[in-house]
């Protein structure tokens, strides 16, 4: 029974020693095929757990079968050993053989039970360390099934920022340096035939408004010529039409004698 019991939890701690199983050696990119992979791996490592702990569970109750077996066999050598005791005094009282025969076979029992502990008192210790050892795996799997969450968004973390990494690789690698520059020099030699387009209409443009200053000025003055020989015309029609200041006088001393 000890021999099934131990190849089962030696069977079931190297499945779960391993990594995810071998589906997931295929490269994943998705959050979601990451997820369900680690859900599925969740579900069976957590089956395994508890089927080891069963296991040891029961490696655990032969460990305490022998150990009761064991302690059986110490009260009975005691036994023994007192009956040993009784032969030898009863051997000395009567001197009789019978108490030196018994001697001699439960001695050989003796020799037996000793022989019978000292195999099964290995067998315990040896038990006692395999239990202690799948204690100890027990709770690095239980660690490790605890440790999945983190492990998961570790993976979804990595997977996601590498693609974008990738992907941005990916692009700055498609982009060309001669395209970058001739775009820039496209640009440069517009640039200089604006500029020479605009000096050259600075340039045509200087006569005429010169010569547009020119017709201004002119008129300016023909206008203003204009207006000084209307001026002049109209004050010597004026000066044509008021009497003289002799006549304007004889007219105010005849009017004043009128009234005497």
């Amino acid at each position: 029974m000890f021999g099934s019991i131990y190849r089962y939890i030696v069977t079931l701690g190297g499945l779960i020693g391993g990594d995810v199983d071998g589906a997931t050696d295929k490269m994943l990119t998705t959050p979601g095929g990451v997820r369900t992979t680690f859900s599925k791996t969740r579900e069976k490592w957590t089956k395994q757990y508890s089927e080891v702990r069963e296991a040891v569970a029961q490696l655990m109750m032969v460990l305490e079968q022998k150990r009761n077996s064991s302690e059986e066999l110490a009260t009975k050598q005691q036994e023994v050993k007192t009956k040993m005791q009784g032969a030898v005094l009863k051997y000395q009282q009567t001197n009789e053989p019978k108490y030196q025969e018994a001697f001699n076979a439960l001695y050989a029992q003796d020799q037996g039970l000793d022989a019978q502990m000292d195999a099964l008192q290995e067998e315990i210790e040896g038990m006692r360390g395999k239990v202690g050892n799948y204690r100890s795996k027990l709770q690095e799997m239980d660690s490790r099934i605890k440790d999945l969450g983190n492990r998961e968004a570790a993976a979804i973390a990595d997977i996601v920022s590498s693609q974008q990494i990738i992907s941005l690789n990916d692009r700055l690698n498609a982009l060309s340096s001669n395209l970058d520059d001739r775009n820039l020099q496209a640009i440069e030699t517009r640039r200089a035939t604006l500029l020479a387009q605009a000096k050259l209409s600075g340039e045509l443009a200087a006569p005429a408004v010169e010569e547009q200053g020119l017709d201004e000025e002119l008129l300016q003055a023909g206008a203003q010529t204009e207006a000084n020989d209307v001026f002049a015309a109209m004050l010597a029609e004026a000066q044509a039409k008021a009497p003289s200041a002799a006549e304007q006088s004889e007219a105010e001393s005849g009017a004043a004698a009128r009234n005497l």
